[in-house]
């Protein structure tokens, strides 16, 4: 049941911007690779966003937001965002 206000407090807390690549990362160390893998359907089938498994070092994983998806991303969330986490979506990415 993750919505737009759900994963906007969500990335305020565990995401990040990856300047190089025009992307953004989602840390979900804890979560299984099957489950992270479960979230990137799920932003694709919700939101139509393209994002998907990054190995962050042994058994641990997290998601990355596309750079192609990113405004999408970022116009679903920025709303929900709490404005103290707003540089995390730089708009010039």
């Amino acid at each position: 049941m993750l919505t737009p206000v759900g994963l906007g407090a969500w990335f305020g807390d565990d995401g990040n911007t990856r300047l190089t690549s025009g992307g953004v990362h989602i840390s979900t160390e804890s979560f299984t690779k099957e489950e992270c893998a479960i979230l990137c359907d799920i932003f694709w089938n919700k939101w139509g966003i393209k994002a998907t498994v990054q190995k962050h070092g042994p058994h641990l994983f997290r998601i990355y937001i596309w750079e192609r998806s990113y405004a999408k991303f970022r116009t679903l969330i920025l709303p929900h965002l709490h404005s103290s986490m707003h540089y995390k979506l730089p708009s010039n990415l």
